[in-house]
């Protein structure tokens, strides 16, 4: 697809990605002012691995840093939760509380950085600080103790060594009160080695406890706080701006959904493009959804939009088939409701103001309406003349736009498919080329009856009528198919009832200008086609007008 489908496919669906923003906007400012604010506040502690030394001072780094994440961690456990609670007096439990909270380690520091959330900024800060120094007590009564329990069993090691080393001396002193002999000089050195041997242990163990009490002087000051929280000023949710433009962006990018979605799955026969995709066919005319003259403008120069874009048909169905110029057009559709008879009627007459000897025969004799677009008599037409051999003159009916005449439908016929599908068919349209320069049949649907694809073999060329809001692709298909199997020569196609693009600016450039007002349908019904009015000079029109276009509940284009 190129940058153009895709700039007419967004100017095209405008309006919805316009009111879904719009909408998701408002929803997600509207959701964001119920929202109860949120005030966060933080304290910053640190974290030490005790006294170290110069020699240590790396290893001692890396242990503090993973103390501080064991720290960050244990911060949110129950029994610190369950302390902040009894000493604030909380009416909450710790699970809740615990969903408030957040602790993470600052990268590449011993910083433990604790936020709460609270709708009460004072509450926040509260908390925070509370929470930190209950997790400081825990820890300092954690490591006391154990310090505790190891000074006590070194305390009673002390003590045993103590009584063993008094024992030694005293028996040394004994042994040297004895008389000397050989056996006594023996028993001295064993027990001053044993003495020896207390005397070491009793200095470790003096040393570790001396370590020990060191330690525990420290351990109050393990972690500390270095920066205490204070109450916030502004809350950290709800995030207003952030929130209505996320929900912007998606009632935007839901509505591109939509959008692609229907374009997908919408197989309307919309645009030129469309239909030389599906059928190869060339659009010879775009024709507008118009609203028609004021009656009080009868005799209103025929510069309008519309007009113009009926003379384009007309020229794009001359040019075409210049390699073999055609005298009989058939104008058919896929369906009822498409349009076919007012255009047939419109193109008959921009021919007819062109100049040529025109005849509009409604070959439609199922539901004929030509002669209610002109209102004239359908007493005899078409049927009569395929029935009993007539002069074809007898039978034409004069307009007020010179040059053209028309040849109703006539009596609808019981077998109008076999009527049709008579040789007579043929020689009644070489009358009417006789009397005519060209020759516009109305026909019926295509996939309806089969009376178009057997009038189709006898026509010079064939126009195909879609309405681009109704006619679906499948169904534009079908009918090519069906008329090209009988051999028709299919001109192309009439895209009508376009309402996306307006032709005004273009042609107010040129000096024209689509006429608005109220229409001349009064008590009939708007029209939804184009309505051409003949040139200034030209006899008036015959009343009703504008033509008719057919809809579903008209007459014309139904099969019986």
């Amino acid at each position: 697809m190129e940058l153009r489908a895709y700039v007419d496919l967004a100017l095209k669906w405008l309006w919805l990605l316009l009111l879904a923003t719009f909408i998701a906007a408002a929803a997600g400012l509207g959701i964001s002012l119920r929202m109860t604010p949120q005030y966060e506040a933080s304290v910053s502690m640190l974290v030490r691995n005790g006294q170290t030394s110069a020699a240590n001072a790396y290893n001692d780094l890396l242990a503090g840093t993973q103390l501080a994440q064991t720290y960050a961690q244990l911060i949110q456990q129950r029994p610190v939760l369950e302390g902040t609670i009894a000493k604030l007096g909380l009416a909450t439990t710790p699970e809740a509380l615990a969903k408030t909270i957040s602790a993470r380690l600052v990268p590449s520091t011993q910083l433990v950085e604790l936020k709460v959330r609270a709708s009460d900024p004072a509450q926040a800060a509260l908390i925070a600080n509370t929470l930190s120094s209950v997790f400081i007590q825990q820890t300092a009564d954690r490591e006391r103790g154990t310090l505790q329990s190891s000074t006590q069993y070194l305390q009673t090691q002390l003590t045993s060594l103590e009584g063993q080393v008094s024992d030694s001396e005293r028996r040394i002193a004994e042994l040297r009160a004895q008389p000397t002999s050989p056996g006594q000089q023996a028993d001295i050195a064993a027990e001053q080695t044993r003495l020896a041997n207390f005397q070491s242990s009793y200095s470790t163990v003096l040393k570790n406890l001396e370590d020990i009490r060191i330690n525990d002087a420290s351990a109050a000051g393990t972690v500390s706080v270095v920066q205490p929280a204070a109450a916030p000023l502004a809350p950290v949710s709800p995030r207003i701006p952030l929130n209505v433009a996320l929900s912007a962006l998606l009632g935007l990018a839901l509505a591109a959904a939509a959008a692609a979605a229907f374009e997908y799955f919408d197989d309307k026969v919309s645009t030129p493009e469309r239909v030389d995709h599906a059928t190869g066919l060339p659009t010879l005319g775009r024709l507008f959804k118009g609203k028609g003259l004021a009656k009080d403008k009868p005799h209103a120069p025929d510069t309008s939009a519309e007009s113009e874009a009926y003379r384009k048909l007309r020229t794009n169905l001359e040019f075409c088939m210049l390699d073999k110029p055609w005298r009989t057009l058939l104008v058919t559709s896929p369906g009822p409701g498409d349009g076919k008879t007012t255009v047939a009627c419109n193109l008959a007459l921009m021919l007819a103001q062109e100049g040529r000897r025109v005849i509009l025969a409604d070959l439609d004799l199922r539901r004929p309406s030509v002669h209610t677009q002109f209102d004239v008599p359908n007493n005899v037409g078409v049927s009569n003349l395929l029935l009993a051999g007539a002069d074809v003159r007898a039978f034409l009916t004069p307009t007020q736009q010179p040059g053209l005449r028309l040849l109703t439908a006539g009596p609808l016929p019981p077998n109008p498919a076999e009527l049709l599908g008579s040789p007579r068919l043929g020689q009644v349209l070489e009358m009417l080329k006789a009397e005519a320069d060209a020759v516009v049949l109305d026909s019926s649907p295509v996939l309806v009856v089969t009376d178009p694809a057997v009038v189709s073999t006898r026509a010079d060329a064939t126009l195909l009528v879609v309405n681009a809001q109704r006619t679906h692709l499948r169904q534009l298909r079908a009918t090519v198919e069906a008329l090209q199997t009988v051999g028709a020569r299919i001109s192309g196609v009439a895209l009508n009832c376009l309402t996306s693009d307006s032709p005004s600016a273009y042609y107010r450039y040129y000096g024209y200008e689509p006429r608005s007002g109220g229409g001349s349908n009064a008590g009939q019904g708007q029209s939804d086609g184009p309505v051409v009015r003949p040139a200034a000079g030209s006899p008036p029109l015959i009343s009703p007008w504008p033509l008719q276009v057919e809809s579903s509940s008209s007459s014309a284009d139904h099969a019986p």
